[in-house]
């Protein structure tokens, strides 16, 4: 919500400095924007807009956001033809969005830190990680670990896909890190620009980052800071150049040296002043999405790597 005058500590730093956040509903009629979660488990659009065509301000700006793909969306509230031409911008992990919302950015590093790779290597004694907590996803993620374990490559597997359950707390996580080689962070789902905070969360650590997902990583992320499945022609193929290069101390410590030239920043942009800065200048960014599902629906593909 924008009201001339007054303050927001969000808003501190942004280019307008004239927006309120709030959460009283009953403020809905007067408020410049409102923002809409779609998808979510325990937030629900419903299933007709607050405010009817004819009552609504046509100068009060809808937005739809979720931090997940589609396929994961707990409700479809947003597909009845009801809602259809109702919301003005996107709020989304997808960088064609008209506010990008990633989970997070590379940024360079400040300075050079005097680290010991070699005291690093000599530390890890296990071959690759993987933290989830969901089993049975569109991405079919856990078939491909069960893949490359068969292929030889091993994996300690914790969360809700290891046999027995068990989770790591942060604080054990902290401690086991320096002894792994590889991080697994593949996503539940392959999507257009889906980058989650498997990525982002397990970057700054000492270790090597194996990813699978739909994004484009060769454009969105800095070369070597990360090894993509898709690269391979085969799993059996890529276990053979991991197990390899887990096993060459140089070839193994060039990758963390490439990293360390870089930070991972969660949430690194602030949303809500592009939000403001557009309800400031209303007239350059007029739009409407006739159809969410057709915008929504279109991004994402099924697994083909396990053919």
């Amino acid at each position: 919500m924008r009201i001339k005058g007054k303050k927001d500590a969000i808003y501190n730093d942004c280019e307008c400095t004239n927006c309120i956040i709030s959460q009283n509903r009953s403020k809905l009629m007067i408020a410049d924007a409102v923002i809409f979660y779609i998808g979510i488990r325990n937030e629900r659009m419903g299933e007709y807009p607050p405010i009817n065509a004819s009552n609504r301000n046509p100068n009060q700006a809808w937005i739809f956001t979720s931090v997940e793909p589609p396929e994961h969306y707990y409700n479809s509230d947003y597909m009845s033809p009801l809602w259809q031409s109702t919301m003005n911008w996107s709020c989304l992990y997808r960088l064609d969005s008209d506010i990008p919302n990633p989970y997070g950015f590379l940024i360079p590093s400040s300075g050079v830190d005097m680290i010991d790779y070699n005291t690093i290597y000599d530390k890890k004694t296990r071959n690759a990680l993987w933290m989830v907590s969901h089993c049975q996803v569109a991405s079919a993620r856990r078939q491909f670990v069960l893949e490359m374990i068969r292929n030889g490559f091993n994996v300690d597997i914790f969360g809700g896909c290891s046999s027995n359950g068990r989770k790591i707390d942060t604080r054990e996580l902290k401690q086991i890190i320096p002894l792994y080689k590889f991080v697994l962070a593949f996503e539940n789902s392959l999507c257009t620009d889906y980058i989650s905070e498997k990525y982002f969360n397990n970057y700054n650590s000492s270790w090597i980052i194996v990813v699978r997902g739909g994004a484009d990583y060769n454009r969105l992320l800095p070369t070597d800071t990360y090894i993509n499945t898709s690269d391979f022609k085969d799993i059996s193929t890529l276990v053979n150049f991991l197990s390899k290069l887990g096993n060459d101390r140089l070839r193994y410590i060039n990758y963390l040296k490439i990293k360390s030239k870089y930070v991972s920043i969660r949430w690194p942009g602030n949303k809500h002043c592009e939000i403001c800065r557009r309800l400031n200048n209303l007239k350059q960014y007029r739009k409407s999405y006739a159809d969410l599902n057709l915008y929504l629906n279109n991004q994402c593909y099924r697994p083909y790597d396990l053919d």
